[in-house]
Order: C-alpha cells, then structure tokens, then sequence
C-alpha cells in the first residue's frame, strides 16, 4: 500500500435485494449535452452556497492524472469492473460495457487514470453527519435523489444533480474531498455500478472508497491523501476516467454553456468560472471577459432558436447590461404576490419574434418562451427577492428547464399547489402588464393568438444533438494576413479574451482560442493543429493564441 494512500481501500456490501443491472434513468436527462450539463449543475451547485454575498463564487475546472503506483486499492476498482462483465456474462451488451470502461486505464507499466476536476471557492463546503441525511454532503454522496442545500430558494431542488457528474465518468467513479468554514475536512470516492462478483461473492451496485468500510467519509486531516485535501472551504470533485482527447470539445461546450445559463451572475460579479487550459493558462471568464466571449460565441444579433438549449443569450445579456433609455432598453419592476419584488429587462428590436427569457436566483437561465404578441422585443425576467425563489424553484423539473404548475404536488392528493398556480399566473400578469405599457397607444402591432406559446415550444429531447449550437462561422476577418506556422491566417478585429499566465514570458505551446472551432492544445513549434470534430461539424474557425506575446488571434487556414 502506498504512504499517500494510507488504509483507503473500495468496499461494496453484499447484494441482498434486487439485483441492479448497469442502466442509469437519472443521468439520462445529461447524456446529450454531457459537458453542458456539467457546468449548469456544477455551477448552480457552487452559487447555492456562497460564503460571501460581495465576493463572487469562482468555479474551476482542471485536468489532471492519478498514477496506480500511488493509489493501487482505487485502482482496485477494476476488479470490480471485471466483476461486473463475469456476472452479466450472458449479456453481450453489458460485457461490452464494461470491458470499455476497463480501456479507460493505460496499459502503461505506471498505470494512469485521468480525471476532470470541479472546484469551487468561496463556498461553505458541505457539511457532514453520521447518518444524518440532512447534511450536504450526506445527501451528495449516500443518497439519491436527495437534495439538502441551505438556503431558501437554492437552485437544486430535486437532487438528480448528481447524475451529471457520473455521467462524465466512464467508469462511474467520483473522488469528492471538502473543507466547510468551519474548517472540517470530508472525503470519500463513490462508485456506481450494477451487481458483480467480486472475489466470488455477489457485491451491490454501489460502493465507497474510504477508510471506515464504506460507512462514512475519512474526516481525519492525517488520513487524507494530500493531493485532495482542501487548505480552504469549498468542495473538489474529480470525475474519474476523463478522456483527455475529449479536453477540447469539454472546454468548448462549458464556456459556450456558461454564457448561455450564467451571463447574469457574471455580469453581476457573483460569479467567475476559470478554465485551466495547462498548468501556466488559465482563461478567466468573469464581467470584463464576458461580452468578448458573448462576441465571439454568439455573433448574431438576434435569437432565432426554436429550443432552448440552442438559445443565443446575446440579445438578453444586451437587455440587462445597456442603460436604460426609455425607448430601446427599458426596465420594468414591481412588487407582486406571492413572489415579491420583480424584473423585466427589455431589449426592443424591430421585426424580431417576441420572446421572454426567465431566471430567479442564483441568475440562472431556467427557460425562454414567446408570448402572444408581435412587439419586437427580447425580455429577461428575473425574480431574486427570497420568498419567490422558494416558489419557483418548487415549481421546476429535475433539469431546471421549465417553471409548471405540475411539477409541485400535494404528497397526499398529488393534485397541483394552489401557491404554485398563483404564482405562475402572476409571472403572466405582469409580463403582460410590462408588454401592454410596451404597446401603447398602436394596437396594430399585436398578435393575440390563444396557444401560440405552447405551439411555438420544442422540447429538447425532440431535437437532433446536430442541430446544437450556431451554424454561423465566429469572428470577422479583418483582411491582414499574418503567418502562423506552414498556414496563412486572417486576424479579427475581436478583442482580447484574458488569459492568466503563470509566467507571462512563457512560451510553452500553443493554445487555440475559445471559439467556435473549439479548443486545440498543440505542442509549441508544430504546425496548426486544424479544427476539433466539434469545429468541423459546425464549420467554425479557429482562434489561436500565443502565450508569449499574450495576443488573441482568431484564424482559419485560407485556401489558394
């Protein structure tokens, strides 16, 4: 056993219920847009608590490696993968399965594993009791669809969360490690299989890695390996068996889904989200940042998405973040009941298809719909007094997509909440009111067609993953060619999106810009790389920048 492991080893109890095959329902609402999901949930997660209200929550995501040598009994978890392949043995599907998750580990004679780290700081960590599931990180790590965040108004209501994690991981394995503020240390790994062999007894689905048998988290500070242990409150988590060719794309779709759900809590310096492209960059979204990232991202003007998770958040991020003119730009606010004080920002914009985009706190996109009227605006309603929040939010699915009367229901009767009926309907009310005022004295210029909203609505689980995201080539070329290896190059007249270099003199490889090609890390002197699979499929360009003069420089190779 390796010093840095101490007595750490996986445990998995006997089966002796139901046996549980490899199927996973609750990660089914994050397949498609894995990444995505990813950075909405992790950052909700990390906003939900914050330590301070004047510092923002920053969010961190990074890459790194676990070498077998130092923690041979987590790689034990492979026997148990094995296990699971001998048990279904009559099952070719689920032999598949798992003998591709065994792949994940390099046959390398020092065995790596790689991993996607989530950090956040400037959070309260979560907190931890003995069989106490009311505590945070209870709830995460031994309970499922259990959600225990405090707060009134939190964003996760449903605890389905989780899920999006284990989806990343490809042999379903965390490593979670906190500190809280009052300076208590929790860790422990979670694994999520189905029922297996293992050393000839039939084993659960779910195990832990830890020190106490699978019954409770290692807190003692001595006993945590030190590459995990947290020297400030907030929370690590470590999605184990990362594939590294996918560090590109997963860049790419986190930033892009950053400045779709969060523009506002940017905006608003609630939050930062950092990207650790190697160990000397690091790209920094936050308020000065995000309209470069909203130009480069999201270049057209106008929203045209039948579906939200296709949504361009440009239009809305204008309506929040231009001063208010009285003409184009126009804020609306009220007290209403029962949800208390409340926001429409407009953007006015001639010809444009009427649509409304909703959030409550922690400033997160939850929808966008389209009233019925013909006004030419774009609306971004926002709800962050507290005791609306505790009714919205019991309002939404478990994806936190949509506000319905449906989704909260009298345990008894499971007949929908009279509060959550109200509740909706005065959202309506006052949009409505705001439009009217919007209006004026022309009724020529509305459309009053009952169920258009509903008709106009695509759920996402409809649409093609294809058709996710612009189609519409990033940056504009300003005609000065500059040489970038063996290929010649047109430069942007875009701005500058903030890196932060460990050494600002390096010139330790070549980063390719944030955009919409995607992320391509090359080795410093080769030639350009070319586009990721996500940038040839949407037909983007490429950024590339140069660490050591610290210039942003978007480019596309030109033909001819």
């Amino acid at each position: 056993m390796s010093r840095s492991e101490f007595d750490l080893k996986w445990t998995f109890d006997a089966e002796t219920g139901e046996e549980q095959g490899p199927g996973d329902a609750l990660g089914q609402n994050f397949k498609h847009r894995p990444y995505a999901s990813l950075l909405r949930e992790a950052v909700q997660n990390s906003l939900d608590v914050p330590a301070y209200s004047k510092i923002p929550v920053i969010v961190t995501f990074s890459f790194g490696k676990m070498r077998e040598k130092d923690f041979p009994n987590f790689f034990d978890i492979r026997k148990h993968l094995e296990g699971c392949a001998e048990y279904w043995h009559g099952k070719p599907d689920i032999v598949k399965l798992y003998n591709d998750m065994l792949s994940c580990f390099s046959s390398d004679f020092n065995t790596e594993l790689s991993y996607l780290k989530v950090s956040d700081r400037n959070t309260v960590g979560m907190d931890y009791r003995h069989n106490d599931n009311t505590t945070p990180f209870y709830a995460f790590v031994r309970a499922a669809k259990v959600s225990n965040k405090p707060g009134e108004g939190s964003g996760g209501s449903y605890g389905y969360g989780k899920a999006a994690y284990l989806q990343l991981s490809p042999i379903k394995a965390l490593i979670i490690s906190t500190m809280t503020s009052e300076g208590k240390l929790y860790f422990e790994g979670k694994s999520v299989l189905c029922t297996h062999l293992f050393n000839g007894e039939k084993k659960t689905s779910v195990g832990y890695y830890d020190n106490n048998n699978g019954q409770a988290p290692v807190s003692d500070t001595d006993k945590i390996p030190a590459r995990f242990a947290r020297t400030e409150p907030g929370t690590d988590f470590y999605i184990m068996g990362f594939a590294p060719e996918e560090k590109s794309e997963a860049i790419h779709d986190m930033i892009e889904e950053a400045a779709r759900s969060f523009f506002a809590a940017i905006h608003r310096q609630k939050l930062v989200i950092e990207f650790k492209i190697d160990k000397e960059h690091t790209l920094v979204l936050d308020h000065e940042s995000l309209p470069i990232v909203m130009n480069d991202f999201f270049p057209e003007e106008k929203d045209i998405a039948a579906q939200f998770r296709a949504l361009n958040p440009r239009p809305y991020y204008e309506a929040i973040t231009k001063e208010e003119d009285g003409r184009h730009f126009i804020h609306f606010t009220d007290t209403i009941e029962p949800l208390g004080r409340v926001h429409l920002y407009v953007k006015r914009e001639k010809g444009v298809a009427d649509k409304i985009l909703y959030m409550r706190s922690p400033l997160m996109s939850i929808y966008a719909n389209r009233p019925s009227s013909s006004l030419g605006f774009y609306g971004v309603f926002i709800c962050d007094d507290l005791r609306g929040n505790k009714v919205l939010q019991k309002l939404e699915n478990s994806s936190h997509s949509q506000w319905d009367t449906s989704n909260w229901r009298d345990i008894l009767t499971n007949k929908p909440m009279p509060l959550g009926k109200s509740a909706k309907d005065a959202v309506k009310q006052f949009c409505e009111a705001c439009m009217q005022k919007l209006k004026g004295d022309d009724d020529s210029t509305e459309l009053d067609i009952s169920g258009l909203e509903d008709m106009l609505y695509v759920p996402d689980a409809l649409i093609d993953d294809e058709s996710y995201g612009p189609d519409t080539p990033i940056g504009s070329p300003t005609g000065d060619f500059v040489d970038i290896g063996s290929s010649k190059t047109t430069t942007s007249v875009n701005d500058e999106i903030p890196l932060r270099d460990k050494d600002e003199t390096s010139s330790k490889g070549t980063i390719m810009g944030a955009v919409g090609g995607g992320i391509v890390i090359t080795e410093s002197g080769t030639d350009m790389a070319g586009v990721s699979q996500e940038g040839k499929r949407r037909g983007g360009k490429e950024g590339i920048r140069n660490p050591g003069s610290m210039q942003w420089i978007y480019c596309r190779e030109m033909s001819g």
